[in-house]
């Protein structure tokens, strides 16, 4: 998870103490505050409709090249101008009024800032509505929607439709084709989809710290914007407006600012992390000639019996999965037990045991597959998969590529779907991912 979104996570969970107003309650704060102006009935009526903000802004985080954080500040100071021009006495619902102002503040800055070329509002707007459709057409029938689907749904010809969303791919990725494969398209869309774990509940006070330790070296004013607009200094989430008045500076100077500091925290955070990496290979012994002569068997129990080490390992794999929807960890046995096993306490998602054939007491699905010498059989239990499941696989180590193989078929083919593999090693020279379909890969060590 990189620092935005480590940001964004203390943003949404400091939001959960502020309900939306009952129409009662907006009622009469908005007219105390119409009439007497006060700083703090203000405050408290923005900090009671950023959930607002946030479900407008949602619709525009997939857009490539463009910060999230950038977006929700945008979608803010149109709050800001709503709070400014509503009228109380004519009885409307603030929300109602208010998506307009935080839309258009949002579609305006990204019209601004997103493109070298500038492309009509109204089809930025278009491609979001295409990636909502796609989302709901997936959770109603559980496959994507061909090009055709998706034209229908916009009562447009296939070709028009086609046409006018490869005027903005082209903007965003230069080197994407949209042609008449549904499959690509569908993906292109989706590649940045978003995930809910930002919704996950965490521990304010130890994230403010964290996020506090890593600002820490930075140069005092680069430390003071960041600290300012995302409230490290005990105050709300700051607009840049409002850090630029504060700091006597431009609003652009303060993105600026922010985006430096934000650049200098994720290089330092991939050094730290590559050491620590480095620790972790370090715990894992090479053993020659085993399980025959030529081979070097990369062997996890000198790891295991580090306790330091091994709640390193679990820990990055528990990161890595920070931004991946799933339903239930698929986990291969036998050393894929005891990370799947760790994850599934740590993450509260269903641990399901794959095992060798004749190891499970109830009825069971199988599916087999080859080995240099022979063939072996992997099983699950049947009432282990729903249709509509989303898996997540689970194992030590990624060599060819075979066992994940054989589990995905095995899952896919009883109505469920894989949406990724984490593995703590994988041994790339081996090129397993080239035989997995495409399947999302997620490594700790690679040799």
């Amino acid at each position: 998870m990189d620092i935005e979104d480590k940001l964004l996570k203390i943003y949404f969970r400091e939001l959960k103490d502020y309900k939306p107003f009952t129409p009662e309650e907006e009622y009469e704060y908005f007219v105390e505050y119409k009439k007497t102006g006060d700083h703090a009935l203000r405050e408290k009526i923005i900090l009671h409709n950023q959930r607002l903000v946030i479900m407008v802004a949602k619709k525009y985080f997939r857009l490539r090249g463009i910060s999230k954080l950038d977006i929700l500040s945008e979608g803010v100071s149109g709050m800001l101008k709503a709070i400014d021009h509503f009228k109380p006495e004519k009885h409307f619902k603030f929300s109602t009024y208010a998506y307009f102002w935080i839309k258009a503040y949002i579609i305006n800055f990204i019209d601004k800032n997103a493109r070298i070329v500038k492309i009509p509002i109204y089809i930025l707007d278009f491609r979001v509505k295409v990636m909502n459709y796609i989302d709901e057409f997936f959770h109603e029938h559980e496959r994507k929607p061909t090009t055709k689907e998706i034209a229908k749904q916009f009562d447009m010809e296939e070709e028009k439709f086609l046409h006018q969303l490869n005027i903005v791919q082209n903007e965003y990725s230069m080197s994407f084709k949209i042609d008449n494969d549904s499959e690509d398209f569908i993906n292109y869309l989706t590649l940045s989809r978003d995930s809910a774990s930002f919704y996950e509940e965490e521990d304010r006070k130890d994230k403010s710290e964290y996020v506090s330790m890593m600002i820490s070296s930075l140069k005092p004013k680069i430390k003071q914007a960041i600290s300012l607009r995302f409230g490290l200094d005990g105050h709300a989430f700051r607009t840049l407006d409002e850090v630029g008045t504060i700091m006597s500076l431009s609003k652009e100077r303060v993105r600026q600012i922010i985006n430096k500091g934000v650049g200098i925290i994720q290089s330092n955070l991939n050094i730290e992390k590559e050491r620590h990496m480095e620790e972790l290979s370090s715990l894992i012994r090479d053993v020659p000639d085993f399980p025959k002569k030529g081979i070097v068997f990369k062997d996890i129990t000198t790891l295991l019996k580090d306790p330091a080490g091994f709640k390193k390992a679990i820990d990055a794999m528990k990161d890595v999965l920070a931004n991946v929807e799933y339903d239930k960890l698929a986990s291969i046995e036998s050393r894929g037990f005891i990370f799947g096993g760790a994850l599934s306490y740590l993450l509260d998602k269903p641990f399901i045991p794959v095992r060798k054939k004749g190891k499970l007491p109830a009825e069971t699905i199988s599916e087999s597959y080859s080995l240099e010498y022979g063939e072996d059989t992997l099983e699950m239990h049947k009432d282990a998969i729903n249709k509509g499941d989303r898996f997540l696989i689970i194992d030590d180590l990624l060599a060819t590529g075979g066992t994940v193989g054989a589990v995905k078929k095995m899952i896919e083919k009883n109505g469920a779907s894989v949406v990724g593999a984490l593995f703590l090693v994988e041994l790339k020279f081996l090129e397993a991912r080239k035989k997995l379909d495409n399947l999302e890969i997620f490594t700790i060590i690679e040799y």
